[in-house]
């Protein structure tokens, strides 16, 4: 299963807080998001996946604290699913697409909602996430103790991996602190009006 800890908030997934690491960064272009190594992640692409969730889950007339949250959790997930490549990497650790593939049939059944774009993505966040999780533990986490120290464990290793390849923030996103993208920019709304409403978040057996 993809699991309550990974279908937590509209991307679906927990991020480790609390490690009192810093790093941030930020980019002056405008059509720029964020820039995560030499990707650059582009204020119209994140605001395509922001009409693509809402118009797959059917709602309208999003306001504009929901439309900074939704926005915020896309771009956080995008970053996420970038960064979590780099940090198995040096870890020797990599998700083929059999495990790809095993995670979409999860978020399937549990009906997690995601844009179309991002679906893969974060199936291959989760897949390597999972086996990064094992290897650093030294063994698969059976108890929420093991999976809160395989967390911590992995927030460590993407923290190392986004300082090494260099994570930027447009500024009226937020700013960027450790693996945290900090809401405290001024958004830019994805349409003047008429925008769709907050997706409730997928919850998961």
């Amino acid at each position: 299963m993809v699991g309550r800890r990974h279908a937590a908030g509209i991307a679906a997934v927990a991020l480790v807080a609390g490690l009192g690491l810093t790093g941030c960064g930020s980019v002056s272009n405008p059509g720029s998001a964020a820039k995560v190594g030499d990707e650059t992640i582009s204020v119209s692409y994140l605001q395509k996946q922001s009409k693509d969730i809402l118009a797959k889950a059917g709602r309208t007339d999003l306001g504009d604290a929901e439309s900074t949250q939704l926005q915020g959790e896309l771009l956080q997930q995008l970053i996420d699913d970038q960064v979590i490549v780099e940090a198995g990497r040096r870890e020797g650790v990599t998700a083929t697409q059999a495990d790809v593939d095993k995670v979409r049939a999860e978020m399937t059944a549990q009906q997690v909602v995601l844009p179309p774009d991002m679906v893969d993505g974060f199936a291959r966040y989760v897949a390597i996430r999972r086996t990064l999780s094992t290897k650093l533990l030294g063994r698969a986490p059976a108890s929420q103790e093991d999976q809160a120290k395989a967390d911590q464990l992995v927030g460590q290793r993407m923290t190392a991996a986004a300082k090494e390849i260099g994570v930027q923030v447009n500024p009226r996103y937020g700013t960027w602190s450790g693996t945290t993208l900090r809401p405290d920019g001024q958004l830019v709304k994805s349409t003047p009006s008429s925008a769709p409403a907050a997706v409730p978040a997928p919850q998961a057996p």
